[in-house]
């Protein structure tokens, strides 16, 4: 984001940090509820080569699923990978004990995180079934289910050999479903059961946001066992298992727009406007009063409107000129429609690409904003002051 301003002042837009505590839903046993505030970071591990103690990147919000855990994959796992740890090269918390979700047999169960509104990227858990006998191969097992602040939501299936499978593969009773095909499902640890056979495995299931949801705000995540349906010749319907629950945040990347400083001593005193003849509120030079045609020369630059129409390079200084000889500014103000038609002259005689003023946004329009930014065109923010203060 380009802005400009008589004095500089830093603008901050503030992305609330989602953080959340767990408590139970007493409407209906079967469902957990997830609600905000700080999670609190494991800071003991054992995970020995699996991984080491990490700070939380700023990208990531891991969440604990330990006030809602009803089992110990410690008690499962042997050497269960558990603390602040990265795993698939994404960092979760595990928390010692209790460290896991289960669903039950017969019955439809929900797990829903309920967020602080949070723009989400993707959305990674720790995933897989049990008993999952192989009859029940290609069978939809349940769903994930990303909420949005406009009651929209983006489901993902949960389909047996296809991104879920059995956690333990040593099954010595009946042949269960060990693979998955989809590679948004990922094998991340791999040891023994406790006491049957094995091996074990963790995997990790990565949904990614589509296109359309980048900048909508995320209210909750569920996890749904929908299947309880019991195949003849099966001892149980299958079941899934939460273990952890990562999400990545939508980071704002900087575009690539050259830089100008008003200040510098190539233009820093060169007279903005006519200043040196008319009563200018902000000044007489560029220094003190070229904020708006600076950030303008920069956009001109990203665009590739990188020569003015006397093949010049454009800077704020040539940009200055042309504003000046073509009536380009009034009463000290920058005549925005001005600047397209400084990019329509070079047009004509260079082929670079033309620019077009659309309008002024409001101040607190961060949709429309973001959604410029999001589309890789940068916009120009005015600071206005009040007594020159």
């Amino acid at each position: 984001m380009l802005k400009f301003c008589l004095r500089l002042q830093l603008i901050f837009i503030f992305i609330a940090t989602s953080f959340f505590i767990v408590q139970k839903a007493h409407a209906d046993p079967s469902t957990l509820t997830i609600t905000g505030i700080e999670v609190q970071k494991i800071t003991q591990n054992n995970l020995g080569a699996v991984s080491s103690i990490q700070t939380q990147p700023e990208d990531f919000v891991t969440i604990s699923l330990f006030p809602v855990a009803d089992f110990n994959f410690r008690n499962l796992y042997q050497n269960f990978p558990w603390g602040l740890l990265t795993l698939g090269a994404v960092p979760f918390d595990i928390p010692e004990n209790n460290n896991g979700a289960t669903s039950g047999h017969g019955v439809v169960e929900t797990v829903i995180l309920s967020t602080n509104p949070i723009k989400v990227k993707t959305v990674y858990l720790f995933l897989n079934s049990w008993d999952t006998w192989l009859p029940y191969d290609h069978l939809k097992l349940g769903e994930v289910s990303i909420n949005f602040e406009d009651s929209t939501s983006q489901k993902t299936d949960l389909v047996i050999g296809e991104n879920i499978r059995e956690w333990r593969h040593g099954n010595d009773i009946y042949p269960t479903v060990n693979t998955v095909t989809s590679p948004d499902s990922t094998e991340v640890f791999t040891g023994n059961p406790s006491s049957l056979a094995g091996p074990a495995v963790l995997d990790m299931l990565k949904i990614e946001i589509d296109q359309s949801n980048l900048d909508k705000n995320v209210t909750s995540i569920s996890v749904t066992d929908s299947l309880i349906e019991v195949i003849p010749n099966t001892p149980t319907d299958p079941n899934l298992f939460l273990a952890g629950l990562t999400l990545e945040k939508v980071t704002q990347q900087s575009l690539p727009v050259p830089y100008f400083s008003q200040k510098d001593p190539q233009w820093g005193s060169n007279e903005y406007d006519h200043g040196n003849t008319q009563d200018l509120w902000c000044g007489t030079t560029m220094s003190q009063c070229g904020c708006a045609v600076t950030s303008a020369a920069m956009i001109l630059k990203y665009y590739g409107v990188d020569r003015n129409p006397d093949g010049l390079p454009t800077s704020p200084k040539t940009l200055n000129d042309w504003l000046k000889a073509n009536n380009g500014y009034t009463f000290g103000n920058v005549r925005w429609p001005s600047i397209g038609a400084y990019s329509l002259r070079v047009n004509e005689i260079f082929g670079t690409q033309k620019i077009k003023f659309v309008n002024f946004g409001l101040g607190n329009d961060f949709a429309t904003l973001n959604n410029e930014l999001n589309n890789e065109r940068p916009v120009i923010l005015q600071e206005n002051f009040l007594n020159n203060t």
